[in-house]
């Protein structure tokens, strides 16, 4: 399995910056994931950023302002932007989005990771890692949850300080009252944990 952090995100658009057009005027992230890369990428260029739907409907993000409307004189060339690219299907349809535009702008397409054989699908491909490959920004929603085993104590929730940690009432109130780090979007397949057998939930029979 091939995983990727936020951190080897932001290193890898570190890494190759300098194979990105210092005259891009403006960035564009596909939504949800393609977001995160997308102001990175506008924060280490200094250039403005929207997402698809915004630049679609004429709007730009301005600092301490929502809802400025651009003028197409003053951004040309732009850069759509997602974190990945597998099948090519998410690029195609946002490429079809974006089709009635393509007189008015220079468009351009950049992922972070591409599987090989699909960096000819986009101008820019940071890096290559192949399938199977699963991001830190996602895979909470991912359906690979229903295969995967995760702890439970300071991974789905906070871990017990050292004096709720005494296998007693504090440890029981704890228990019941966790306050959780992570909500997952999908079912995980099993929960591993040091917690000790009597602390498992039974339900009653009948």
């Amino acid at each position: 399995m091939n995983y990727r952090t936020i951190s080897d995100l932001n290193q890898v658009i570190l890494k190759r910056l300098h194979i990105i057009p210092r005259d891009i005027d403006l960035i564009v992230g596909i939504p949800r994931s393609g977001m995160f890369p997308a102001n990175l990428l506008a924060l280490y260029l200094n250039r403005p950023v929207t997402d698809l739907g915004s630049f679609i409907n004429g709007h730009i993000y301005k600092t301490g302002e929502r809802g400025q409307f651009f003028d197409t004189r003053q951004y040309k060339k732009v850069l759509i932007v997602d974190d990945s690219i597998s099948s090519g299907s998410a690029m195609q349809k946002c490429k079809e989005q974006v089709k009635h535009l393509e007189n008015d702008f220079n468009i351009q397409y950049c992922v972070v990771y591409a599987i090989p054989g699909t960096e000819n699908k986009v101008d820019y491909a940071l890096d290559i890692v192949p399938l199977p490959r699963y991001f830190q920004w996602n895979i909470l929603n991912h359906t690979v949850l229903e295969k995967a085993c995760m702890d439970i104590d300071g991974v789905l929730c906070v871990d017990p300080t050292p004096e709720q940690n005494d296998d007693g009432e504090r440890y029981k109130d704890f228990v019941l009252h966790a306050q959780p780090l992570f909500i997952p979007g999908s079912r995980i397949g099993t929960l591993v944990t040091s917690r000790l057998e009597k602390y498992r939930q039974r339900q009653k029979p009948g």
